[in-house]
């Protein structure tokens, strides 16, 4: 063979591997192009309506109304809650409840008590208090008890991906979803979870499904948004959901059940904010407003609460591909043994060639 035979094969399989190389699979082209979407949304202030969609027991709340103010790690929210008709709320219920945190301290203020507690170590179980719209398409992802700098925080994404599956492709409504299921995060069953991601909308969770045996209680459990905006930030697409519907329905024998809730977006006090400057005093609730403040530090019981995240990260960076160093270590080796047989083939030409006649 000769030399420029070589070089030709050489640089052939040079271009092959590199396409190779360049071409992601779905899982890794999912979990790059949905884990950058989060990151576009730094900070924001809105309100949710949390509506229940059965709520015939007595004295059940019906309706809850969330504001919430987030910037990075630090969190502001308030809990209103609104009677069905005919019923009464108590004093401390009536005048709903304020949760905070500043980077530094949890925060707990019960208008109603004129009561604040504060803690170093412990979060309220929901980070919100109450569920926050924004979280349920991502509980897959973060289980129920997460922040939203959960959701942006690219080790998680990594995590998670190393158990998912890629399903397919599926279209509904006109809607186009690459498919993966991956385990429950809290619950341990031989089902899985399937995700549907939007392809259209950068692979956003429009959709998850999670079938479940529990208690005799054969059921679904599954989230949906319903409506959704799409805000233009630095030319890539952020979606924010507005109407989510979180459900749980089931046979347990001859019993039907049916249990959700609705989420909605009201604007009607609280118009929604994307990415606006929060001030940080927002963040830290005054003791002037509260007859008593209590260090609940001092309180802490096993199983209570649980320990806040002293590591967390204000600041991400994208998640690279899960094969992005392996293809390259073997791109490589591949490389250097080509190019050591080339040398060799022509080291051994030129040793062979015979000498010019003078």
């Amino acid at each position: 063979m000769s030399v420029y035979k070589l070089v030709l094969l050489f640089f052939l399989l040079f271009f092959f591997e590199l396409l190779s190389f360049c071409e992601a699979s779905p899982l890794d082209k999912i979990c790059q192009e949905a884990s950058q979407m989060p990151l576009l949304l730094q900070s924001y202030h809105c309100a949710f309506l949390n509506k229940s969609s059965v709520s015939d027991r007595p004295g059940e709340l019906a309706v809850m109304r969330l504001t919430i103010w987030q910037s990075g790690h630090n969190i502001r929210t308030r809990t209103d809650y609104f009677p069905k008709k005919g019923q009464t709320l108590d004093s401390l219920t009536s005048k709903g409840f304020i949760y905070a945190y500043n980077g530094e301290h949890y925060q707990w203020f019960s208008p109603g008590r004129e009561a604040l507690t504060f803690s170093e170590r412990c979060q309220h179980p929901t980070p919100y208090w109450t569920p926050n719209a924004l979280l349920v398409p991502y509980r897959w992802l973060v289980g129920p008890e997460a922040n939203w700098s959960d959701v942006k925080d690219p080790e998680r994404w990594l995590n998670r991906f190393k158990e998912v599956q890629y399903i397919g492709e599926e279209t509904e409504n006109g809607i186009t979803f690459d498919v993966i299921s991956l385990p429950h995060l809290q619950i341990k069953s031989s089902e899985r979870m399937k995700v549907y991601c939007a392809r259209e909308l950068n692979y956003y969770p429009l959709k998850w499904v999670f079938p479940f045996q529990k208690n005799g209680l054969n059921g679904i459990m599954e989230a949906n948004v319903i409506k959704y905006r799409i805000f233009d930030i630095d030319a890539k697409k952020l979606i924010f959901p507005t109407i989510v519907q979180l459900l749980i329905s089931g046979q347990n024998g001859n019993e039907v059940i049916k249990l959700g809730t609705d989420f909605y977006l009201d604007e009607v006090l609280t118009p929604l904010q994307i990415n606006p400057k929060l001030d940080d005093e927002l963040f830290t609730i005054s003791p002037s407003l509260a007859k008593t403040v209590t260090d609940f530090d001092a309180e802490i019981t096993s199983g209570r609460v649980r320990p806040a995240d002293d590591e967390a990260q204000l600041e991400y960076k994208l998640p690279e591909s899960r094969w992005t160093m392996k293809r390259i270590l073997i791109l490589a080796a591949v490389n250097v043994l080509l190019l050591v047989l080339i040398l060799f083939f022509i080291f051994r030409s030129l040793w062979n060639r015979p000498d010019d006649k003078k």
